[in-house]
């Protein structure tokens, strides 16, 4: 009996080790995505009752080689240079609230494609760029009691399957597909 007692703790032991190890990696790793040479990740900073009011986003070039992109536009749709977006959608825990969002695109037109991507920052293979973005800014609400649901994407410069091709043959690569985070979910409870 004595033996069988201690076999299970053992195997018990074994598994809450398991358990924790399994769930430190999880809160350790932010969610992420990941296209087109370029994973994306969200890192929640600035707690405040358990929100975060900061988010940095990061890209990083996961290709195994060097990415030629543009300094994308920040919470502003543009083509050109592509564009980061901190996503949020709020549902209010008071229900006389009638929450806000905001939109905004901004668009040229170049020709010359190749001169200006010989000229765009080049992202080493594993290198990162990371954004600072205020939660307030995609929800002016915050950090009112209520369901958030943050999450962002990046959108690279839009380029032609021509372009593309023109690039290959000038050494130059750069990412193509849109990527998104995994969305993240806080709930804040009213003041008590």
């Amino acid at each position: 009996m004595r033996t069988l007692y201690r076999v299970a703790s053992c195997q018990l032991l074994l598994l809450c080790v398991s358990l924790i190890s399994a769930s430190a990696q999880f809160l350790d790793s932010a969610p992420q995505s990941d296209a087109g040479g370029v994973a994306i990740r969200l890192n929640p900073s600035h707690l405040q009752n358990g929100l975060p009011l900061v988010f940095e986003v990061v890209l990083t070039n996961i290709s195994g080689h060097d990415l030629r992109l543009p300094q994308p536009q920040l919470e502003c749709a543009n083509s050109m240079n592509g564009f980061i977006f901190l996503r949020a959608s709020f549902l209010p825990a008071d229900a006389s609230m009638h929450p806000t969002s905001h939109g905004c695109a901004v668009d040229s037109f170049s020709r010359n494609t190749l001169e200006r991507a010989k000229s765009w920052q080049t992202l080493a293979s594993g290198a990162s760029l990371s954004y600072e973005f205020r939660l307030q800014d995609a929800v002016p609400d915050a950090p009112a009691a209520g369901r958030y649901t943050v999450w962002a994407d990046f959108t690279p410069a839009a380029v032609s399957p021509d372009e593309i091709q023109m690039f290959h043959q000038n050494g130059i690569d750069v990412p193509t597909a849109t990527v998104t985070t995994v969305p993240v979910h806080y709930e804040i409870s009213q003041p008590h």
